[in-house]
């Protein structure tokens, strides 16, 4: 069975990224696309309840603007992902890269409020008729939230597919997104070698 941008494995363990997994793989010899386009990108949001039902129907309701915002989401994921490895390999993050992701940053905190519920204070995102970009914000605010949080510490790329996610073992010594699926290929590849190297 196919898999869709509603059906593929959320190994992420967070928005943001979850996010940036939304390609097969980020290896260049196997990169391909569960985000195909707009609709996509709303269903991906839908899923993760960034949006409601009303809301949904309401962004899938206007024609214009779509190209620009799938584009727009796009050029994000990129940006998260080079932000994350980046981080993940150096310890660091190049100043040209934190300029960019902050420039989405200023944009989603303007449309950040308070409000007080049965539970407390929560933050919510007000649209004004820009529910769309709600998405986006919600991403780049998931990504802010991990920057500055004890998950950066647990943040990890797959050695097999370069997928990213949260590595919450005991020990903190997972390797891959999925075992059954990025562990076993990593295995047989190195059975098949070791087994190649005895017939030399």
């Amino acid at each position: 069975m196919e898999k869709t941008i509603e059906t593929i494995a959320l190994h992420g363990g967070i928005l943001c990224l979850d996010f940036v997994n939304t390609v097969y793989a980020w290896t260049p010899e196997r990169k391909g696309e569960f985000l195909h386009g707009f609709d996509d990108l709303v269903r991906f949001a839908k899923r993760h309840t960034i949006i409601s039902e009303e809301e949904q129907r309401i962004i899938l309701e206007r024609k214009q603007g779509r190209q620009a915002m799938y584009d727009r989401a796009v050029v994000l994921r990129d940006l998260i992902y080079e932000l994350f490895s980046q981080y993940i390999t150096e310890r660091k993050v190049s100043e040209s890269v934190l300029k960019k992701f902050n420039h989405f940053l200023t944009e989603a905190r303007t449309h950040l409020q308070l409000e007080y519920t049965e539970t407390g204070f929560q933050q919510i995102l007000v649209t004004q008729n820009k529910e769309s970009e709600k998405i986006v914000w919600a991403i780049v605010l998931s990504v802010a939230d991990t920057l500055i949080s004890d998950k950066l510490s647990r943040l990890k790329r797959c050695g097999s597919c370069g997928w990213l996610f949260l590595d919450t073992s005991k020990n903190s010594s997972r390797r891959w997104c999925d075992m059954q699926v990025c562990g076993s290929q990593i295995k047989a590849k190195n059975y098949y070698h070791r087994m190649k190297d005895k017939q030399m």
